[in-house]
């Protein structure tokens, strides 16, 4: 086991709190989870990820898991895909736990590696709340990553996101200019995504005779 905190990786803002530990206490836990050092800049998950792969003993029999928690909007979208995807890759399960929704959607979709089950989304009230289902989830493996080599999905608005996310942690909300943002306001999405896809498809060009 092992915990660890980061902030913007690209700024080094990455420490391991805890591990790797073979066994821990629940006390030991409760000291590390209280040491975590919140860095309050952008976030940057792919460095995190990175380092938790860096954690895991991957070449035993036992299934490896990673659990990351985030306010989700990260500013590299098409790094953290990749490093989840290199996580799943070496048959590492990935769960992403989000305490704001309204930013997460893609992110936490990337982070998961698009398993919906693997998604959990809450606020900051409610997430405790999902610690039954987050450790049921773990214990019944049946999502576990098979060692195969996945590609990240590509990120649409890739620029646009990054500027946005540098919005939200300034302003502490999200730009209006931001795509599905209209749905969003008339609750008709649960996040932003940079995946989305349009709602036309494109007209067939006719065949030649």
């Amino acid at each position: 086991m092992s915990i660890i905190a980061f902030g913007d990786s690209t700024l080094g803002e990455v420490m391991v709190t805890m591990g790797p530990a073979q066994f821990a206490t629940q006390s030991g836990i409760e000291t590390a989870v209280a040491g975590i050092t919140v860095y309050g800049s952008t976030t940057a998950a792919a460095g995190g990820i990175d380092e938790a792969v860096n954690q895991l003993d991957t070449t035993d029999n036992v299934n490896d898991v990673m659990i990351v928690v985030t306010d989700g909007f990260d500013r590299q979208q098409v790094q953290v895909a990749t490093a989840a995807a290199n996580a799943a890759s070496a048959g590492i399960t990935a769960l992403s736990v989000s305490y704001e929704p309204q930013y997460s959607q893609s992110t936490m979709e990337d982070i998961a590696n698009q398993i919906q089950q693997n998604i959990f989304i809450g606020s900051s009230s409610t997430l405790p709340a999902l610690a039954g289902d987050i450790v049921t989830n773990i214990c019944s493996g049946q999502h576990r990553a098979a060692k195969i080599v996945k590609k990240p999905q590509p990120v649409l608005h890739r620029f646009v996101y990054e500027a946005a996310s540098l919005f939200i942690d300034k302003f502490q909300k999200p730009p209006s200019w931001l795509p599905q943002y209209h749905l969003w306001r008339e609750g008709q999405i649960v996040g932003f995504t940079g995946k989305r896809k349009p709602t036309t498809k494109p007209r067939k060009k006719p065949r030649r005779p």
